[in-house]
Formats: structure tokens, sequence, C-alpha cells
């Protein structure tokens, strides 16, 4: 997380890991709150080994950090986890 202001999520597709965001996220942490992560499986984060939800990651990741309300920004898969987030 870098920046400060509203929230904004980048949420990368699959193939990939938060890294395809670098360019965006610095630049959007310059005036918003930017926020990128691995979904699970993706990047460092372990492999599912039950199953789970993604939305309800994100739900788990943004609730300790006090985001209730943010831009979801979602590349492919990215973007099917921001439409069930509406």
């Amino acid at each position: 997380m870098k920046g400060q202001g509203e929230a904004i999520v980048f949420i990368h597709s699959g193939g990939f890991d938060r890294r395809i965001w670098e360019r965006q996220f610095n630049v959007f942490a310059d005036h918003y709150r930017a926020l990128r992560y691995n979904v699970r499986g993706y990047g460092k984060s372990k492999s599912p080994t039950r199953p789970y939800s993604d939305e309800e990651d994100l739900y788990q990741l943004l609730t300790p950090l006090k985001i209730s309300k943010a831009y979801l920004v979602g590349m492919s898969w990215g973007e099917r986890i921001t439409w069930q987030n509406r």
C-alpha cells in the first residue's frame, strides 16, 4: 500500500501477479491510497488447498485496513473479482 486519500485497488489477471500494475500503482499512489495484492495462488501467495472465494479474500484484505470503499481496477480475472464486489 502506498499513498493517501481515497483507496484504489489493482487486481491482476490470471497468469500474472501484482507486479503487472507497477507503473499504474506508483502513478496513482501520488493521488490515492493505492493497493495491489496477489490473488490466491499467484506470485508469492500460497496455492489454495480447499475451496475459497476471491471476493472474500479481497474483503478480508480490506477490512483490517479499514477500507470500506475503494475504486477497484481489474484486468481479466481481476475484473471478474471487481464485478462480484459491486
